[in-house]
């Protein structure tokens, strides 16, 4: 047999559940005044600590930067891409730098978020300009840095062979070549101001073709490589194949080829 009480709220639904509604009410009223007061009481240092690990969580992916030249560093010289291992040669698509061709995708570029880079905010600082607004390159390397997710931006920033440019972008062109590292510093100036986000100069790598762009990081703390070590256009100076996904490393300090091809 079922309870009295059980049986009088369902025969009188109007003048029973009132009442336990009123009831459950009171009691919820309660808790919440319960938490609100536990909440308020808890110490400040801890609320700190609470605002300290949401600050840890937005600025995922973690605190490093790898930062990337574009002409033969992560493109390769055009016409060259059946010679050389890794490459992606996109037809149709033009590339304006060193006299033009068609656009040529390095093994580093396809490759480089499967390295420790992955983890870290990516930036491009280049003497080349992309080939352009609204280019296929400049799409195709966004993507290849991992998106606004680890760039904290789209604008490509023409810095016009300034040294002493105020960096407002992870995505820097028209840097000038043995200057490359004051845009670097500059970049991370940006990162902490606009983004809040802190980078140690010992958690950044640039990786370059040309050897002069990278021994200019000497003394600054960040750690800087020359890359397409194997592969060189006539001359020398600058990269052929571009860089392979093997010369992405996380090695400290500045790093100049041994021998060139």
């Amino acid at each position: 047999t079922l309870p009295e009480q059980f049986i009088l709220t369902r025969q009188r639904p109007g003048r029973q559940s009132g009442r336990l509604l009123v009831g459950l009410g009171l009691f919820l009223g309660v808790a919440l005044l319960t938490m609100r007061w536990r909440s308020s009481s808890e110490p400040a240092s801890s609320l700190r600590g609470d605002v300290r690990e949401a600050e840890e969580l937005f600025t995922e992916p973690g605190a490093c930067l790898c930062v990337f030249d574009i002409d033969r560093t992560l493109t390769t010289k055009q016409g060259w891409g059946e010679q050389c291992q890794g490459t992606l040669e996109l037809k149709g698509k033009y590339d304006t730098a060193y006299g033009g061709g068609v656009l040529t995708f390095s093994d580093m570029q396809q490759n480089l978020l499967t390295t420790f880079c992955g983890s870290c905010f990516t930036g491009i600082v280049t003497a080349g300009q992309a080939s352009g607004p609204d280019s296929e390159e400049r799409k195709s390397i966004l993507e290849a840095l991992g998106g606004v997710h680890r760039t904290r931006s789209d604008y490509w920033q023409d810095i016009k062979f300034d040294p002493h440019a105020n960096v407002s972008s992870s995505l820097v062109l028209q840097a000038l070549d043995s200057s490359k590292q004051t845009a670097v510093l500059s970049m991370l100036d940006w990162f902490k101001r606009d983004q809040h986000v802190t980078i140690k100069n010992e958690d950044v790598f640039f990786f370059d073709d040309i050897a002069d762009n990278v021994k200019s990081f000497e003394g600054t703390g960040l750690n800087a490589h020359q890359i397409s070590c194997k592969s060189r256009d006539p001359g020398g100076r600058i990269g052929g194949c571009g860089g392979q996904v093997s010369e992405i490393v996380k090695t400290p300090g500045v790093g100049i080829c041994e021998v060139t091809a």
